[in-house]
């Protein structure tokens, strides 16, 4: 959204800074995480887990 062309609803949030990342769960509103951030640190955030990747370790036999 561009917030200079829409200014109420930033306010509504008290949105302080941009970018601005709202976390809703059902419905509702959480919290936010803002400003600028590296992926892995927002999936900390949100805790997010990493997929578990296959061994690449092969056994001989």
């Amino acid at each position: 959204m561009n917030v200079q062309e829409n200014v109420q609803i930033p306010a509504e949030f008290e949105i302080h800074a941009l970018p601005a990342l709202a976390l809703h769960r059902h419905g509702r509103f959480k919290r936010f995480i803002g400003g600028l951030g590296k992926k892995s640190d927002i999936l900390r955030q949100l805790n997010v887990r990493k997929p578990n990747t296959p061994s690449t370790s092969s056994s001989s036999g």
